[in-house]
């Protein structure tokens, strides 16, 4: 006759069924956590291309400044040297006018003019008889 079998392998069987049963739900959420992960992983790869573009047209928003900035320094060079020619032409200008008459003596010029005008027309003319 033979021995009746344990009953501890089955016993064994349905724990180790019973733990996979547990462990289930903790595997399908891991599995669940680990698309949202990849998920995000693709949301963050898309935000550093989005962010390498920028960072592209930045350089080159830089470069177009830098290029600006060099045409404004030259156009600051040409300007100056203009403000040196306009100083001059001041200058002359003002040497000019501290040579012009004042008004008293433009006054007392055409007064002078007129008596003598004066005087040669009432006593240099000869009178008739």
């Amino acid at each position: 006759m033979r021995a009746p079998m344990p009953r501890q392998p089955q016993r064994a069987d349905e724990e180790a069924l019973d733990i996979l049963r547990r462990l289930e739900p903790v595997l399908h959420e891991i599995q669940t956590e680990q698309k949202e992960q990849r998920r995000d992983i693709v949301g963050l790869r898309e935000d550093i291309a989005e962010i390498r573009t920028e960072q592209k047209e930045q350089r080159r928003d830089i470069v177009g400044l830098r290029e600006d900035i060099a045409e404004i320094r030259t156009e600051q060079k040409e300007q100056r040297r203009d403000i040196v020619g306009l100083r001059e032409d001041i200058a002359e200008m003002k040497g000019r006018v501290s040579q012009m008459p004042t008004l008293w003596q433009l006054l007392v010029g055409v007064f002078g003019i007129m008596g003598s005008v004066f005087a040669f027309l009432r006593f240099g003319m000869p009178t008739h008889p």
